[in-house]
């Protein structure tokens, strides 16, 4: 990532953190009484009754509510955990594999607004190019598996943190050859020939400018 890239990453990380843009799409519809963050913090507090919040934090977040959390320091632990009603499952610890599997994402499979399933998926950032490697546990077979998706469009870069979740999907912020802005995707729960390869879609103005994502 090239130190213009790197700039940009880190001011729309600021602008736009991941419980706001969940608040913005859902808050409303659950009617909540005060924001989804204070239950986030006030979940994970009473929960692990830490004195280190940095050690345990929320890593990623759905538009149903669910959010994955880390644990630990060198080895962590992963948990899915619904902040409102406190419930909280322990993920199992992924197998010893090659790279650097860290970036988290958390999908959900839904029919008629039920959640049926999630996926947590772990992502292998020493190389995001045109191969994207991912390990993920599904929460339907109780087990990790290994995948690697490909690219239609060379990709010269992508911003791993942050993702956003919306109906089995997850969508990143990427860079083409001439360093333009696109849009990485994947559904999770794609069958055939999709199920192995990532979108990637150019923003109209050409990448040249933060998306808005309000």
């Amino acid at each position: 990532m090239t130190e213009k890239q790197h700039d940009q990453a880190s001011k729309r990380e600021e602008a736009v953190l991941p419980e706001v843009v969940v608040a913005h799409y859902e808050c409303e519809t659950w009617g909540l009484p005060r924001s989804l963050s204070s239950y986030i913090s006030s979940f994970i507090t009473h929960k692990f009754n830490t004195q280190f919040p940095n050690v345990t934090l929320a890593v990623a977040y759905t538009h149903v509510g669910l959010i994955l959390i880390s644990s630990g320091n060198k080895l962590l632990t992963y948990y899915v955990a619904n902040p409102i009603s406190r419930q909280c499952v322990e993920i199992p610890q992924p197998p010893p594999t090659v790279g650097y599997f860290l970036t988290s994402g958390l999908v959900t499979k839904l029919e008629d607004h039920v959640v049926l399933g999630y996926k947590v998926v772990l992502m292998d950032t020493s190389n995001l190019d045109d191969v994207i490697s991912l390990l993920i546990y599904s929460s339907e077979t109780g087990l990790w598996s290994f995948k690697t998706l490909q690219s239609h469009l060379t990709l010269s870069g992508l911003i791993d943190y942050n993702p956003v979740s919306l109906y089995g999907n997850l969508y990143w912020i990427g860079y083409n050859n001439d360093y333009g802005e696109v849009v990485v995707f994947h559904d999770f729960y794609a069958t055939g020939t999709e199920s192995d390869r990532c979108q990637v879609t150019p923003f109209p103005d050409g990448g040249t400018k933060p998306p808005n994502l309000k």
